[in-house]
């Protein structure tokens, strides 16, 4: 849905920024991204396309700034200013394709109001961390794109979903090809939070695509044909579910998505007269090979009296 505000965090390049200016050129754009070396060419695609923008070259997560940048709007490139800070302020819509799994230090963050009420992320994984943090920027939705690991995990993981899904602000699970990305080959998932939704709607678009190479590519038809369930929000055979919460919770709040998106094909059950024709070879195959057992059978002389008698016995 259309915002007048949108947050990347994570933004790298910006490509999740500039595929949303694309749709709403007139929104303002705040862009958080933590490498140095990054920095420079995320400046540069906001400048080129006149955006008005603020970017935060620092931590996320523990909220440090080394500098902060406004981007203003010109006649025909945006303008570059190096300020102090920016003021604290929430954003239509939040966006963010975090490093996946990555190590971060929770226990400095038992104070830190964007993870109040919520268990902290465990340090070896900081998945749900990023998550957190990206709600406290938002008031309405935020979309993550997340390893699948996210929906199933126990222990601190399986604590916040657990919250989430009681406080019912997961709205969309989309779970999409392997080999989609060219900086990972493992499956990942779109998560979609959002206040208050009445159900779940689950996605599974593992084989919507096509093979090229060694990845998976999603065309515009397939990227059609799995927008059309998003915005449908229905039960589509083998592609899309809606989960009532209480379904969920007898699922002790795991989101695996096989659990809910049934693609299952039972094998077609054989024509009668072929299997009869079957069974019917096989008993010959059979007779004849009881046949040539005992022809064989026949043929063999014990090496003593005893065995001899054994072999007769068995005749």
């Amino acid at each position: 849905p259309p915002a007048d505000s949108f947050a990347d965090v994570c933004a790298g390049t910006g490509g999740l920024t500039i595929a949303l200016h694309d749709r709403f050129p007139d929104a303002y754009f705040h862009c958080e991204e933590i490498s140095e070396r990054t920095i420079p060419v995320l400046l540069f695609n906001l400048v080129v396309r006149n955006m008005h923008a603020e970017v935060i070259h620092g931590d996320s997560l523990e909220q440090t700034r080394k500098e902060v940048y406004k981007i203003t709007p010109g006649d025909r490139y945006s303008e570059i200013e190096e300020v102090d800070d920016v003021p604290p302020r929430t954003f239509g819509e939040v966006v963010s394709n975090p490093p996946y799994s990555i190590k971060w230090s929770p226990e400095a963050h038992k104070m830190d109001e964007r993870f109040n009420g919520y268990e902290l992320a465990p340090k070896s994984k900081a998945d749900y961390a990023f998550v957190l943090h990206g709600m406290s920027l938002t008031a309405d939705r935020a979309t993550f794109i997340l390893p699948h690991g996210v929906l199933f995990r126990g222990q601190r993981e399986g604590k916040i979903r657990t919250k989430l899904c009681e406080e019912h602000q997961i709205r969309t699970v989309l779970g999409l090809p392997d080999n989609m990305f060219l900086n990972t080959g493992i499956p990942v998932c779109i998560m979609q939070i959002a206040p208050e939704t009445n159900e779940l709607l689950i996605i599974d678009a593992d084989d919507v695509c096509t093979k090229e190479g060694k990845l998976n590519v999603m065309r515009p038809e397939h990227i059609e044909k799995v927008l059309d369930a998003v915005r449908a929000r229905k039960n589509i055979d083998k592609l899309s579910q809606i989960v009532e919460w209480s379904e969920v919770e007898r699922n002790e709040y795991n989101l695996n998505i096989p659990r809910y998106v049934d693609k299952f094909d039972p094998e077609p059950l054989p024509d009668i007269v072929d299997v009869v024709k079957e069974l019917k070879s096989l008993n010959k195959e059979i007779e004849e090979s009881e046949r040539e057992f005992y022809s064989m059978l026949d043929q063999l002389i014990g090496t003593t009296e005893e065995t001899q008698k054994q072999l007769d016995a068995v005749r």
